[in-house]
């Protein structure tokens, strides 16, 4: 009895089933990556700033000479994240996802590669 050919419906049915889940997969994550390019001018709008402030300027001396200025300029950063506080957290995102889209990717090639395969020889 020669069954050799019993297993490549098999075969291929399961590695159409792993492609089709891998290419899911990428396009979960290339969604995924187009919401995360959309909300980075978002993050970057909540990036704290440092208004400039001005106050009445307090008289000072230095030698002879009286200084005095109508204004200082006086900066104060207001509450919430830096500059590089956000480029890390997006830093991390990109990241995260290109680790996402190269499993994805590994998931349909090896379901392609299954369903492509010869059955083996028992």
């Amino acid at each position: 009895m020669d069954n050799r050919g019993d297993n490549q419906p098999t075969n291929s049915r399961i590695g159409l089933i792993v492609f089709a889940l891998g290419i899911i997969m990428l396009g979960v994550v290339f969604w995924w990556g187009y919401q995360f390019l959309g909300s980075i001018d978002t993050q970057i709008a909540q990036v704290r700033t440092t208004p400039a402030v001005t106050t009445p300027a307090a008289e000072s001396t230095e030698g002879d000479l009286q200084l005095t200025s109508p204004e200082t300029v006086v900066a104060q950063p207001r509450p919430g994240l830096s500059l590089g506080q956000v480029a890390v957290m997006i830093g991390l995102k990109l990241v995260g996802l290109i680790v996402l889209a190269y499993v994805s990717a590994l998931v349909a090639a090896k379901g392609a590669q299954l369903a492509g395969s010869s059955p083996r020889k028992t």
